[in-house]
């Protein structure tokens, strides 16, 4: 085989290994960036998540919940005057009236 043509294959597969090395560059930044994102949202889940059980565990101490959280037995008040089925929009106009 004559050196220009070993060197014109050579060159051929640079030109193609370096193509298909930015292309990988391109799908790691933006994998990166998702990652980065899905991190992001599973920190805010779990500060949700320990908040949330905390408040549970100040809200439903007793035996029976309904009984500790005033803002279920508002609702529950409300409920109980209707004399007919309520929208989710009603029983707020009503609690906040």
């Amino acid at each position: 085989m004559h050196l220009d043509t070993i060197l014109g294959l050579i060159t051929e597969r640079e030109t193609t290994a370096a193509a298909t090395a930015g292309r990988l560059r391109e799908q790691i930044t933006l994998l990166q960036t998702e990652l980065s994102r899905i991190d992001r949202e599973l920190a805010d889940l779990a500060t949700t998540r320990t908040m949330l059980q905390h408040l549970a565990a100040t809200e439903f101490t007793a035996d029976d919940p309904t009984i500790v959280s005033s803002a279920y037995q508002q609702i529950l008040a409300v409920l109980g005057t209707a004399t007919a089925g309520m929208r989710a929009k009603d029983v707020v106009l009503a609690l906040i009236s």
